[in-house]
């Protein structure tokens, strides 16, 4: 999805609008614990897929799925953490970044756990694939397109100003 600058509220203005529409602050973690999902969406998948992390990301998917269905029209913000899908390698990100673009084709708010700090240049990675853009041949594209991320400023306020940094180009916002 390409980040565009645009003239849609500010990240604070579209929490207090979320929060005002829906009468509600709640913010429902996306934390899916393979373990306690239902046996009834596990066996959505036929018995040929029940193995290994295509499966567990494909049950998690559709979890996340049936939640954000349900919340949608009480809550307004979702925050999945990243580490619960991480996990599961490349299929458990997938996971992550279709239920991202679920949430928010429902209408939610959609904050990344992410929980990144590091050195300089990793944050700054980070702070591209999530909040900002990755250029790629005059072309920016974000591979996650949350609408805000959480950090752990490992580096004090550098890591706080290279999200910053990010987040002024676009609508995005960081959380720390």
């Amino acid at each position: 999805m390409a980040v565009v600058s645009d003239n849609r509220e500010n990240f604070a203005d579209q929490l207090i609008t979320t929060i005002l529409q829906k009468n509600s602050c709640v913010v429902v973690g996306l934390d899916p614990y393979f373990e306690f999902i239902p046996v009834t969406i596990k066996e959505k998948f036929p018995a040929s897929q029940k193995q290994g992390t295509e499966y567990a990301s494909r049950v998690i998917l559709e979890f996340n799925i049936q939640v954000i269905d349900l919340i949608a029209p009480l809550v307004g913000i979702v925050k999945p953490q990243i580490a619960f899908y991480e996990l599961y390698g490349w299929w458990g990100v997938w996971a992550y970044a279709e239920t991202i673009k679920y949430a928010k084709q429902k209408g939610l708010i959609v904050i990344g756990d992410i929980k990144r700090g590091d050195v300089p240049s990793t944050a700054e990675a980070y702070a591209h694939a999530h909040i900002g853009g990755v250029h790629l041949n005059h072309v920016v594209e974000t591979p996650f397109s949350a609408d805000a991320v959480t950090v752990n400023p490992f580096w004090d306020r550098i890591v706080c100003i290279l999200f910053s940094r990010r987040q002024k180009n676009t609508i995005k916002a960081y959380l720390s």
